[in-house]
């Protein structure tokens, strides 16, 4: 596994890594509540997850196999401000 700065064309499996995760690993928190997970999931979009990437002020990492497929997503904003 290799971690390194994501690049605009993984937005799609960055945002797929993302959502799974907040599904899946998060279920303690958000108890399977579907306005809640709506809630949490509206701005992870592959959209969204570019901008974040070619936004310059975030640093938007990826951790990735041999093959080049997106195992996890990471990242920090100066403003420390959840997105």
């Amino acid at each position: 596994m290799r971690i390194r700065p994501a690049t605009a064309a993984e937005a799609d499996a960055a945002c797929t890594v993302l959502r799974r995760s907040i599904v899946e690993l998060c279920l303690a928190d958000h108890g399977g509540d579907p306005e809640t997970l709506r809630s949490w999931l509206a701005n992870k979009t592959p959209g969204v997850v570019a901008a974040w990437i070619a936004d310059p002020t975030r640093r938007v990492v990826v951790a990735v196999d041999d093959a080049g497929a997106v195992l996890g997503v990471g990242m920090a904003s100066p403003a420390a401000r959840s997105s």
